[in-house]
């Protein structure tokens, strides 16, 4: 039995080294880990926990998806309408026919499970704050000999966790390397699909409980169930391209151009017939079209920095923290002293920047601002090593007290509990 380590890539890859796998396989080619140790994941995730999720009277669609022989079972099959008071909630799963579906022989998709079960919580916002993406993790719960999702490619890079049971995987070349988050469309093949064949074959994989499989965006692929009930989770890493700093950086420059008097004006009267038919526009015979050539540029380059901020508060504020004891963290507030003991909350991505002439913390969508002179106390206690109140450098006793009360309150602090939940080290900073 293994306990997830603060390092999560590094504890689903295991015993492949972390610059390893970087260097021959992220992006590149599938991974496929046979531990022999049924309980690696035993911390982790089981059937029970899965079957404790499902008993749950608040799942709803699509938080919850349903497949059977090739086809994703529209929610009005297993979702129906609550009604508390006047009030009437749509689509929230009926346990029921949920299960009536997996006996069936249905496979049962339930996402999110990183905001649902907290050692998944643990793992997951770990993985993001180590990739430095944000990391959607799901389960996949099938019936023995299921053959119900057909092969495919996903948007994502996929690491594949076998819970309990076991599920071959076949993979394939891929159709579309590296794919776009917008390249949704035909990415579902038939099983008669020659690019599904044989001369397009990677491997074929049987997972059993404690391995993993990672799966680059873009590598088709179908798992298949074997003689017995299987569970996997799947943590899918939402990257961040080139291409979408690229856009962002463009965004950005497009936006500085209007307000600029030169790209505002027109192109020269009578432009269309000075450039040759079937030449590119470059052959216009007009000093501006180089004086513009290099001003775009040049916008673009700034538009870069901003862009790399862009992606960075996306990645900061798109992914809502998990907090656990925030609400015990906010009544011990007004008892601080200087000598009570705090720690930078666990798997909490965040950002300390200048900004307008002060000092931003941005972390899970939640900005707050500081006068340049806390710049050191915030990397101080932004560091994650459990301290003391007192211990929070150059500031007077009032101002340290106050500056600890007001971060415990907005859940970036929490109390250090000598081996709890507030005393696991903090991930980097994102600057």
């Amino acid at each position: 039995m293994s306990t997830p380590p603060r390092n999560a890539l590094e504890f689903l890859i295991d015993p492949i080294p972390r610059g390893d796998f970087l260097r021959d396989y992220w992006e590149r080619r599938p991974l496929f880990v046979g531990r022999g140790q049924p309980d690696y994941f035993a911390e982790l995730f089981s059937f029970d926990s899965l079957d404790a999720l499902l008993a749950r009277g608040d799942l709803w669609h699509p938080n919850v998806r349903v497949f059977l022989s090739g086809r994703q079972i529209p929610q009005e099959e297993f979702a129906s309408r609550w009604a508390y008071g006047r009030e009437v909630h749509e689509r929230i799963v009926d346990r029921g026919r949920l299960i009536e579906l997996y006996e069936a022989g249905a496979t049962v998709n339930v996402l999110g499970v990183e905001r649902t079960w907290p050692t998944v919580t643990d793992c997951s916002k770990q993985l993001e704050i180590d990739a430095g993406f944000p990391v959607h993790t799901t389960a996949f719960l099938s019936p023995p000999n299921a053959v119900n999702i057909p092969p495919h490619f996903d948007m994502t890079d996929v690491l594949v966790t076998q819970i309990s049971g076991s599920k071959e995987w076949g993979l394939w070349e891929a159709d579309r390397t590296l794919p776009l988050n917008s390249d949704t469309a035909g990415r579902i093949y038939g099983r008669e699909d020659p690019r599904v064949g044989p001369g397009r074959l990677l491997g074929r994989h049987v997972l059993h409980p404690g391995d993993t499989l990672y799966v680059p965006r873009g590598v088709l692929h179908e798992a298949i169930t074997t003689d017995e009930i299987s569970l996997h989770l799947a943590f899918g890493i939402n990257v961040h391209r080139w291409y979408d700093l690229i856009e962002a950086a463009a965004r950005h420059a497009v936006a500085r151009l209007a307000d600029d008097e030169q790209a505002r004006h027109a192109l020269p009267v009578g432009f269309h017939r000075t450039k040759p038919v079937g030449t590119p526009a470059e052959s216009v015979a007009h000093p501006m079209l180089q004086t513009m050539t290099e001003h775009l540029a040049s916008t673009m380059r700034a538009g870069l920095v901003e862009g790399l901020h862009t992606l960075d508060e996306r990645y900061l504020n798109g992914r809502p923290a998990s907090r656990p004891r925030q609400l015990t963290d906010i009544a011990a507030a007004e008892d601080l002293t200087m000598s009570s003991r705090l720690v930078a909350r666990p798997h909490l991505a965040h950002g300390i920047a200048p900004h307008n002439g002060r000092i931003r913390l941005v972390f899970h969508r939640k900005t707050l601002s500081f006068g340049t002179e806390l710049r050191s106390a915030l990397d101080f206690v932004a560091a994650g090593q459990p301290f003391a109140v007192s211990e929070i450098p150059d500031l007077t006793t009032h101002q340290r007290l106050e500056f600890a009360q007001r971060l415990l309150k907005e859940g970036f602090l929490t109390l250090d509990t000598n081996g709890g939940i507030g005393s696991a080290s903090q991930g980097p900073s994102r600057e």
